[in-house]
């Protein structure tokens, strides 16, 4: 993690082989620091969230402006959805189960089982159009147009991605199946899992992205692969 304040001149930097690290460490060593030199405006006080503020009197009504899909900008084909159930409010990340989560302020939420957070975020005309993802780090991620359907491929057109691909720059095969009318992944050092779909052409899983490649016929040629730290890893169609 890299921050950089031009106003002062000055900037930190932390690293890690860890993929779990916390990046976030990067902004309070800064604080710490450089707190003489800070100003915390409003929003972003906001944003942190009320130490006081009481989650009882929280009107989940409220949360329907933040209902929808959100892309992940690192990573598009990882989308986060959030549902209101009557007063109950849920996340549900790709590939994984749907889980509930407290206001924390008008504007965060919490997950109840799992350290992780999210800030939502209005544009000039005060919709909101944005997110961060405070999971191990920060993430950004974009609303998606409401009236975009999530891609649901048919069993046929998933079969279009089985095949073995091979990656020069890595030196090694990723071979994907058509399981139970699911995309399945194997490699032989790491345990085989499925993909979910998420944008056309992309799917996630395994903590992986993969973006498919088509070639002017239309027909899968390869795929690019990403996990957070990585992107646009492309892997070859070799059968």
């Amino acid at each position: 993690m890299l921050a950089y304040y031009p106003e002062i001149n000055a900037g930190i930097t932390t690293q890690s082989n860890h993929a779990a690290f916390d990046g976030s460490i990067a902004f309070r060593l800064a604080e710490a620091f450089f707190r003489d030199d800070m100003q915390i405006d409003e929003e972003e006080k906001s944003d942190a969230g009320d130490d006081e503020f009481d989650a009882e009197s929280y009107d989940a009504e409220d949360f329907d402006d933040f209902v929808g899909r959100y892309a992940l900008d690192a990573a598009p084909a990882f989308i986060l959805t959030f549902t209101r159930e009557d007063n109950t409010l849920h996340a549900q990340a790709t590939g994984q189960q749907r889980l509930e989560i407290v206001p924390t302020s008008d504007t965060t939420f919490a997950l109840t089982t799992v350290d992780a957070s999210f800030v939502f975020h209005r544009n000039a005309d005060g919709e909101v159009d944005a997110l961060t993802l405070n999971q191990n780090g920060q993430q950004r991620a974009t609303r998606l147009d409401d009236a975009e359907e999530a891609w649901a491929p048919t069993t046929e057109q998933l079969s279009a991605f089985a095949g073995r691909y091979f990656s020069e720059e890595l030196e090694t095969f990723y071979t994907l199946t058509l399981e139970d009318e699911q995309l399945a992944v194997h490699h032989r050092r790491l345990d085989d899992f499925n993909l979910t779909p998420g944008e056309e052409d992309t799917f996630a899983g395994g903590g992986f992205t993969l973006s498919f490649e088509r070639d002017r016929n239309g027909q899968v040629i390869a795929f690019y692969v990403a996990n957070g730290r990585t992107r646009d890893v492309r892997f070859a169609r070799v059968d």
